[in-house]
């Protein structure tokens, strides 16, 4: 599946509410990897609500693509959120840990679970009232040519 193409594909159904502006921003090589498209929608829309849910009063949601090194490419989930304290960070990926009052404390456990079976990784980057960037890092199955109109 082309990276791209299945991003644009579940931004485009995703309940995004009106007050948070979605940015897309994609490599143009669009790069096919190997995914389990169930598996992988619900990781990603788990870091799409995570992110909206932390703006509540308004913000930008970025997604992006970027082939990085010859094998892989980086899938990110920008928010522009309250960010994520550095002693909580710590601990965001184990299963059942929540800072929400009605959270199971799954969902990032599962983006990490998913991630791992899909043989990538997944790092975050927070800064306490700027907001927190999700990374995904996948194996590239192979290359789509650049397209450029004539």
């Amino acid at each position: 599946m082309a990276i791209n193409n299945f991003l644009e594909e579940l931004i485009s159904v995703h309940p995004f509410p009106s007050h948070v502006n979605v940015v897309r921003e994609f490599d143009p090589r669009n790069p096919i990897v190997s995914i389990d498209l169930d598996e992988m929608r619900q990781a990603v829309r788990n870091l799409i609500g995570n992110g909206v849910e932390v703006m509540p009063n308004g913000g930008t949601c970025t997604i992006s693509t970027e082939v990085v090194e010859q094998n892989w490419v980086r899938i990110s989930v920008k928010d522009t959120g309250s960010g994520i304290p550095p002693d909580v960070l710590e601990k965001i990926f184990a299963p059942f840990f929540t800072t929400k009052a009605r959270g199971t404390g799954l969902g990032l456990a599962v983006v990490r679970k998913v991630i791992d079976r899909h043989k990538g990784k997944v790092d975050v980057e927070s800064a306490v009232g700027k907001g927190t960037t999700f990374r995904l890092y996948l194996p590239i199955a192979a290359k789509v040519a650049e397209t450029t109109a004539p």
